[in-house]
Parts: structure tokens; sequence; C-alpha cells
């Protein structure tokens, strides 16, 4: 045999370790199997049985009193307890609350996992799941509780006071579900319930979650669903105005989440850190994605300005996790502790979705852990996987992985293929036709896992449809090589004298001075009508600098046709994040507009 033979003998003996190392055959195995998405739980319950596959940071304030004795840790999960509880809570929603088929029901609570046991719940009784975020404003939550139709809406105590509070309206719901034992205070229950149906002209029911579970005789399986029947809505970021209920179907999601299943590329033995807001898409697609793996996760309650960075980086250090998986916010601030002093040296991956994170965080990031060491590289570092796409594409549309001898960047964020069971994509021009490599179009995507729109919102479903391709909103460029480089969503464009100008290729520029800890560039209006590039930062701790020479040394790194016209020094914590952590670029940009600026989106169905 010659030397090529034994060569090619040795790359595949090297390659069939690392799809073993990588858990490969058992991914695709599983991924190649079509599943109904309300099957999910059942097959993981068999599947993976009494295995304590989940955990959670904050204990579950309810239980299956059927349960009482057989599960009493209140912060493990097994994928059997899972599947049980989903079928005692799909039998109280239809027993005692009426749910119908395809009826909505709304989950407005504090961010903890039993969100997603409860919206599997719904599912199972046959209706659609649609959770908001905790912080949802109250005056956006009457109009779109109205556009989904919800009649059930499962709370907590902290989240409905609050809305009460702050003269929230609450639509048609007309039964109220208290995800939590029943306060043990009399006085203090009838108060509650009191004001609830003050709150609520609609209302007819408040059942605390335990005694309705305690009259259901035993769980339920699955109500069938249609491949094309809408299984969750859930809501968009506000970045372009008021939050869309985004139609995620049946068939969809589990292509997603078994796309999810392919190109997670950690293995049952690992452990991974997830956090993200329950209620987003991105962490529906994950945890059916680790249903059906058997995924060992650990489930973090905190968001935005409620994460401990520092806490985050020693739960990853002292638990030995494999994986992180989050949204920018999250490696925003980690960034700005002292990495050195945490043991991230079990870290293989590090996720990132919901916004495409900067260069300056994917390069600290790679810096540390084992993912070549775990296939037998005499590498160092860790992979950081940068996922694009947005919930009404229902998976990413493109993927990057990262690495430390990666050394291209300027805002790429994947190719065509990089996404298993992903989307097709397109760049189409102005005038509608296919962009050539490196002209700069909008950004079009169809497959499977797309929405097929908005829910009671046709115009807008229409307005982002060419034929069956879906506008993501985003500008974007297709390089030489095939790379897609991110220029801006569309609505943040800088419309400027001169021509358009594109904020994240500036952001990325600006988080290279070593004063930024974050930053936000938009178009500041100014008087002849255009606008021009302005930029709100939050510095270092303990930097020291005036905005003045701030500004000139900014515009000493940008273009020349990038210049900035006005930075503002603001704390981290004033920043105006969306529900996913996004900066919201219009709040800025609408400061600088002479009259009142009317929220794009916002639903015009009234009672």
């Amino acid at each position: 045999m010659n030397i090529l033979g034994i060569i090619g003998i040795l790359l595949l003996a090297y390659l069939a370790f690392v799809m073993h190392r990588m858990g490969f055959y058992r991914r695709l195995f599983l991924a190649l199997r079509p599943i109904a998405l309300e099957r999910i739980p059942v097959e993981s319950a068999r599947r993976h049985g009494d295995i304590r596959i989940f955990e959670t940071d904050d204990p579950v304030l309810w239980h299956v009193p059927q349960h009482t004795g057989r599960y009493t840790d209140d912060f493990t999960w097994t994928a059997r307890q899972i599947d049980e509880t989903a079928g005692y809570l799909g039998a109280m929603f239809m027993q005692q609350m009426g749910l119908h088929y395809g009826d909505r029901v709304a989950v407005v609570k504090k961010n903890h996992f039993d969100m997603h046991v409860i919206m599997l719940g719904a599912i199972r009784g046959g209706g659609v799941a649609c959770p908001l975020n905790s912080d949802f404003a109250a005056d956006k939550l009457d109009p779109y509780l109205v556009n989904i139709g919800a009649r059930i809406m499962v709370t907590d105590t902290p989240t409905i006071t609050r809305l009460i509070e702050e003269k929230a309206r609450f639509g048609g719901i007309s039964h109220v579900v208290m995800a939590e034992s029943t306060v043990t205070e009399a006085s203090a229950r009838e108060d509650l319930e009191a004001r609830i149906s003050t709150a609520i002209p609609s209302f007819k029911s408040v059942s605390w979650i335990e005694e309705a579970l305690a009259k259901v005789a035993q769980p339920m399986a699955p109500v069938p669903r249609k491949p094309q029947d809408p299984i969750y809505l859930t809501h968009s970021s506000g970045t372009t105005g008021f939050p869309k209920a985004v139609i995620l179907s049946n068939e969809g999601q589990s292509h997603a989440a078994r796309g999810m299943v392919i190109y997670s590329a950690v293995t049952p033995r690992d452990r991974v850190y997830v956090l993200v807001p329950f209620n987003h898409q991105a962490c529906v697609t994950t945890l059916n994605s680790a249903l059906i793996f058997g995924m060992n996760t650990y489930w973090a309650s905190d968001i935005r300005f409620q994460f401990d960075p520092k806490r985050a980086l020693e739960r990853l250090s002292q638990g030995r996790f494999a994986a992180f998986f989050s949204f920018p916010y999250a490696y925003i601030q980690m960034a700005g502790e002292d990495m050195d002093r945490h043991d991230l040296s079990s870290m293989k991956i590090w996720g990132c979705t919901a916004d495409a994170a900067h260069e300056a965080f994917q390069r600290k990031f790679v810096q540390v852990g084992c993912f070549f060491r775990n296939i037998g590289l005499p590498i160092p570092g860790s992979m950081f996987v940068d996922s694009q796409g947005s919930s009404e594409v229902g998976t990413p549309t493109v993927m990057r992985y990262i690495t430390t001898l990666t050394r291209k960047f300027d805002r790429r964020v994947g190719r065509y293929g990089s996404v298993p069971f992903g989307p097709n994509f397109m760049v189409l021009r102005e005038d509608g036709k296919r962009a050539r490599r490196g002209e700069i179009g909008r950004l079009y995507v169809r497959g499977k896992t797309v929405s097929p729109g908005y829910w009671n919102n046709h115009e807008k479903t229409y307005a982002e449809h060419t034929g069956d391709w879906f506008f993501t909103g985003d500008v974007v460029k297709q390089l030489p090589d095939g790379n897609l480089v991110q220029l801006d969503r569309e609505v943040d464009v800088i419309h400027g004298r001169d021509g358009d100008i594109y904020s994240l290729p500036m952001e990325e520029i600006i988080h290279k001075h070593p004063a930024i800890y974050d930053c936000c560039v938009y178009g500041a209006r100014q008087e002849d009508g255009s606008q021009s590039p302005a930029v709100a930062v939050a510095l270092r701790e303990g930097f020291q600098i005036t905005g003045t020479t701030l500004m000139q040394e900014l515009n000493a790194m940008l273009p020349h046709d990038s210049q900035l016209v006005h930075l503002d020094v603001i704390a981290y914590d004033e920043f105006p994040l969306g529900f996913t952590g996004k900066t919201l670029k219009r709040t800025f940009r609408d400061r600088t507009e002479s009259g009142e600026v009317i929220e794009a989106n916002r639903p015009i169905f009234v009672h």
C-alpha cells in the first residue's frame, strides 16, 4: 500500500473517531425520524424515561398532586415527568377551562422553565401556546391579547399584580390560571381574586393550578395535530415597532428542532447552560430539540438586566459545563468580567442567537475551552456558533462557526448550507432582481421552518412575502466566497444625504475602542430631512474619557462617509432593550424626530 493509501485510511479512521465522539450517528438517527411536535414529549419519555435531563436555577412553585412522593426535587425534571405533567395540564385545560382545538392559551409569568411545561400542556390539549415575556408592557397587553384571541391566561402573582397596578387591560381573557401554590392566607387569596375579577371585564374564573390539577383523574394523550397547524404564537422582539404574533407551525418547528439535534455539537454526557427568555422562538426550538436528544440542560431564569455575569461564569466553571447558549447581551456583560478568574477549560461551544455577536466578543470567548482537544487535536480554545435569524425564520438562516483559527470577520454571519434542515435564501436588489455577489440587497428565505405569517395581520404577512419567499428584514450582501455580510435591519438603515449608511459595520469598528462596553449606532434626523450617524455608548467600568474626545477618536477609526455627528455616554442599564435583549435603535432615532412617531405594527382591533 502506498503512502497516499495509508494517509487516506488514517483520515477515514480519524473522521470515524470524530463522528463517534460527537455522537453523530445517534444525532442522524434521531434527526431523520419525522415526528409531530405534540408527540415529542411522549417519545422523549419513552426514550429517556426517568433520567434527569433538565435542571433549573429556581425551584418550581407548583406541583402535580398525583406526583406526590414520586418527584421530590424541585430543581430537576425527567423526560417522563415532563410528559406526564403535560398530560395532566392538557386535561385540566380541556375539562375545566373549556379548551377547544386551536384555542390560544396565553402564558405570561416569571421567566422560568415551567413556562415550557405549561405550553406543552396547552399543546397536549389541542391548544396553541402563546408565551409572552414577563416584562411585556402593560399598555401593549390588551391589543396583543385581542389580536391573538386568547381566552385562557396562565400567570403568577407578581406578574398579574404588576400588570393590574400599571392599568393593563386583558383583552378577552375569561379564565385565569395561577401557576403557583395557593397563597397561604385566605384573605390574601380573596383580595387577589377580587382584583383580577375587577380588572378583567370578561372574567369567569380564577384557578390555582395545584387545585385544578387535583381534579384531573389521569393524564391525557396528545390531541393529534395537522402538519400545518399553528402550535405556537411567539411575539417578535419589538425592534421594528409593536411586537407581532409570529405563527410557528407543527411541521416547521419539528423540522427546526430535528435540525438543531444535528448542529448543537454536544453529547448527552455534556452539560448545556441555556440563558434565553422562555417565550422566545429560539428557546422553544431548543426545548423540543433537547427533549428529542435527551440533552443535559440547565435552564437559567435571569434575563436582561436581572442577569448576573459573574454568577453565570462561576456556574459555568463550577458545573463543568460544555456549552452556553444565550443572546448577545449576555456575552457583552460576561466579556466585561475578568474571565481569567474562572476555569472555563470544559467549554466546547458558545452559542449566540437573536442577533449576531460582535467580533470583539467572539474573539475573546474562543480563547478558552477544549473543543479541538475533545476531538484529539492539539489546538486550544472553543467554538463560537453564531446564529443569524429571526422568529419568523423558525431556525437560523445561516450560522457561522468561529474558532481561534478564524481570520475573517467584518460582520460575516455564515453561508448557504451552514444550517442543517435550514431554509434556502436569496438576495434581491431594490429593482426585484437577484443581487450578484458583492451587491447589496434584501435577504429572503423559504423552507419548511419559515413562519406562514403573522396572526390576524394579513397586511403585514403579505407585505413581507414575494411569492413563497419571506423577507427577513435584513439588508445584506453575499461575498464571492458565499458568506453573507449583515449590514443592517432595513428599518435601521441610516438614510444619509449622500446615500445609505449601515449601522452594524460601524458598531463592529466602535466595539474595538478600549473604552466601549456597548454601543448603539442610529440615524439622527437632520434639518434637511436626511439622517446622519449618531451613537449612544456605555463605557467600561473605570474608563475615563470625555464625550468629545471619544467621538474624535471614534471618527478617526470610522470611514469618511460614516462620521458620527453626535455621541451620548449613558449607563448600560439605560439602554432601551427589547424583549430579547436587542437594543431598540428606534428609541434613540425617534428622539431626534420633530413630531410624534406612530408605533409601527400596532394592531387595530378594538373591543
